[in-house]
């Protein structure tokens, strides 16, 4: 359509069909800036398209539609004040994960809030559940990144220790506290396991004597260590 826009206009074929073709316009643009992290307006749209929504779109009101919010305390305060269009609200969240997320990329620890989000999201993108359902899972696991923050500074973790102890805690493995210490300290002894693959059989195996000492169930031990290295390899990609 925008490609036919650029050729037939500004014929006076077009005139009964403007305004049809301005609203689809205006919800392009509200989509694109909600569903990409960077949208820049101007080169959104072909030349002549990008002057029809300059005289007759609200810029301003499509781009800052969406607000990105920081994840902290006074966030969950208003996030359960604010009020509004849900669908809106559930944008907001995941957009301000996703920007939490890349201003702290080098943190580990922050793979499990990004697996569940992305697994939210699509849901929420398939329609597969209500919205209000997505809305209140999102702010669920801000409250728990909120207090995870916490316990990270209160128990001096790094983001790797801090990442371990949250996967210890959900896959309830026995002792989280020591665990993740001995686990932590077994990681520094394999300071190249993500280049050599040798070093990184090498920590496995060191991990499942770890484990198997906390552990009695190695079945279990085995499919922590491999639930584990699966999450660290999608850190790869986040």
């Amino acid at each position: 359509m925008e490609a036919l826009y650029e050729i037939i206009s500004p014929d006076a074929f077009l005139r009964p069909y403007l305004k049809d073709y301005n609203f689809i316009s205006e919800i392009y643009a509200v989509v694109r800036n909600a569903f990409t992290k960077k949208v820049n307006m101007d080169r959104e749209f072909l030349r002549k398209t990008n002057q029809l929504v300059r005289e007759h779109v609200d810029i301003y009101k499509v781009q800052g539609g969406f607000d990105i919010f920081e994840i902290d305390e006074d966030t969950l305060k208003k996030i359960k004040e604010k009020t509004g269009n849900d669908n809106v609200r559930v944008i907001n969240l995941i957009k301000s994960i996703e920007k939490y997320v890349a201003e702290n990329s080098d943190d580990l620890s922050l793979i499990p809030l990004v697996v569940r989000a992305q697994e939210i999201q699509e849901r929420y993108e398939n329609r597969q559940e209500e919205t209000r359902k997505i809305l209140d899972e999102l702010s669920t696991i801000m409250e728990s990144e909120v207090k995870r923050k916490k316990e990270q500074q209160a128990k001096g973790f790094d983001g790797l220790a801090s990442f371990i102890y949250t996967v210890l805690v959900d896959k309830k493995m026995k002792s989280p506290n020591c665990t993740t210490r001995k686990i932590r300290n077994t990681f520094k002894e394999f300071p190249h396991w993500q280049g050599s693959e040798q070093e990184a059989r090498e920590l496995r195996t060191a991990l499942y004597g770890v484990l198997g000492s906390i552990e009695d169930d190695m079945d279990k031990v085995v499919g922590f260590v491999d639930y584990l290295f699966n999450l660290l390899e999608k850190a790869q990609n986040i």
